[in-house]
């Protein structure tokens, strides 16, 4: 009997240090992002891109959850801007980790994530969705109760990071790994599908063509959202080089343009949100009228937000989606970066190597 006593005790022991050992444990089994295992189509920077994203959001998840408190906010502060955000996003990600692992509470995101740094709002409901695919995998309808205590129009964004999951890690592999998003409630499909999106555009750097049909077989009734996902991919990863999210939007067929145009200014004003110096340095890099139209476009994205909330209206995410996609096309908002593009592609007419993804 006292040796069953102290076999017990010895095992509630040890699960206790593994209890306590967990965050530890699982930030250090996050490994570093390989594009080539994941077959992604494309080389050199392409690939580059793709793994300094992953490092960047690698390094936030084990800032959060290996230092106590509130110092993970210093790592994460200390990236370069162009980075930053991944390792924000990241964070959100080990905060998801620690209220699974019973170390933190869900409806603790605004107090730990959110009012610390508010300007990555979106990153943090990004983040803890990708977290939550990550762990729970194809069992989204157990988060809809945690998302009720979310903002009603940022909870989507969550939906978001749960598709990019699969977009970006499992898409290239076996795409049937991706079907069961069609089974998701309501409009967080949507949200998933523009996720997905967003990792597709990783997948596919080096071979628009193979992108594009990919949206348009794997799952046409999203189309719309999966175009979009790439389209803020290209403006949020690639906000250094501004003329290779203006060169996506140039490649994208004309009948998905306006949902490219709605991706690329999610993107931007995410960017803008993030660090508005960073993002103005950025779009210094392109023609006035260019740099003037993506920042109109950015604040007609908080303007649509703002009515939206103010009209209370259910399914606010989808609706500011849509009023802000049918303004800019009203609009012709994207019109003069269209035409900065032209006139830059004439200027270099005769360039040897020219290639529309260059900057002037």
């Amino acid at each position: 009997m006292q040796i069953l006593i102290i076999a017990l005790v010895a095992v509630v022991v040890l699960a206790g240090l593994v209890w306590i050992a967990l965050p530890s444990l699982i930030a250090r089994s996050i490994r570093p992002v390989d594009p080539v295992a994941l077959e992604f189509r494309g080389s050199g920077d392409d690939l580059l891109l793709a793994e300094r994203v992953g490092e960047a959001f690698r390094a936030g998840i084990r800032a959060r959850m290996l230092r106590p408190r509130s110092s993970w906010l210093a790592k994460c502060d200390a990236h370069e801007p162009h980075w930053r955000p991944f390792a924000f996003e990241g964070a959100a990600f080990g905060h998801g980790a620690l209220a699974s692992s019973g170390f933190e509470r869900w409806d603790r995101l605004q107090a730990d994530v959110i009012s610390r740094r508010p300007r990555y709002v979106y990153l943090a409901h990004v983040g803890v969705g990708f977290w939550w695919a990550f762990r729970h995998g194809h069992r989204f309808e157990k988060m809809l109760p945690i998302l009720q205590g979310y903002d009603p129009l940022y909870r989507y964004l969550c939906a978001d990071g749960y598709g990019f999951k699969f977009g970006f890690f499992d898409f290239m592999r076996d795409r049937s790994r991706v079907r069961h998003l069609l089974e998701l409630p309501g409009y967080f499909r949507n949200a998933a599908f523009q996720g997905v999106g967003r990792g597709l555009y990783f997948g596919f750097l080096g071979d628009r063509a193979g992108l594009f049909e990919a949206v348009g077989e794997f799952a046409p009734e999203h189309d719309a959202d999966l175009i979009a996902g790439a389209g803020l991919a290209a403006a949020f990863a690639e906000t250094d080089r501004p003329h290779r999210a203006v060169d996506f939007a140039r490649s994208v067929p004309f009948e998905w343009r306006p949902h490219a145009h709605l991706g690329l200014t999610f993107g931007f004003k995410a960017r803008a949100l993030a660090d508005p110096d960073y993002f103005d340095d950025c779009l210094s890099k392109l023609r006035t009228p260019a740099a003037a139209a993506i920042r109109h476009a950015v604040a007609l994205c908080d303007d649509v937000e703002q009515a939206v909330r103010d009209d209370k209206a259910k399914e606010g995410y989808r609706l500011w989606r849509e009023r802000l996609t049918d303004v800019m096309e009203a609009e012709r908002v994207w019109e003069p970066v269209y035409a900065c593009a032209q006139e830059d592609l004439r200027g270099r007419e005769g360039v040897v190597g020219h290639s529309t993804g260059e900057e002037p």
